[in-house]
């Protein structure tokens, strides 16, 4: 299946290959913030453009979700916090729990960045709980480690 976004035709599978190679380029320091004030098309440009393309709605909410990761990766919080709430708001509405946990487990680590201790300890907390209630050991574990590097006690 190709899809055609303003003349750029791309599979679904190259859309998630650039989505996933632009989030290691922002983990490791690569993804460049200038290029957006200087005008050059960034992967996060190039990957929202296509975005809209994309069929599956889980699959658009997960791109979305790694926009933010490259946005916090950049330094750009609010950027970052308003991609992980649309994909949120998108996760929670079709009841897909396990995203709506790790998109928290972001959104926690956003807050905690922009110094809103209250939204951290709530995200983490949600997270932790659907977490514990899917029975998902390894992020169980990870929201802990969170909540204990943030300072945060869960309940």
């Amino acid at each position: 299946m190709t899809m055609t976004t303003d003349g750029v035709g791309m599979t679904w599978r190259q859309l998630i290959a650039t989505i996933w190679l632009a989030t290691m380029a922002g983990a490791f320091g690569v993804a460049d913030a200038r290029s957006h004030a200087e005008g050059r098309r960034s992967v996060p440009a190039m990957v929202a453009r296509v975005l809209p393309a994309v069929v599956s709605i889980t699959t658009r909410q997960i791109a979305e979700r790694s926009l933010g990761k490259l946005a916090m990766a950049a330094g750009a919080f609010e950027e970052a916090e308003t991609h992980l709430a649309r994909a949120l708001e998108v996760f929670a509405s079709i009841d897909y729990r396990f995203h709506v946990a790790r998109t928290r487990l972001l959104l926690a680590e956003v807050s905690q960045r922009r110094g809103n201790r209250e939204a951290v300890v709530g995200h983490v907390q949600e997270a932790y709980d659907m977490f514990k209630l899917m029975r998902v050991s390894k992020y169980i574990e990870r929201a802990e480690k969170m909540a204990t590097a943030f300072g945060a006690v869960l309940a």
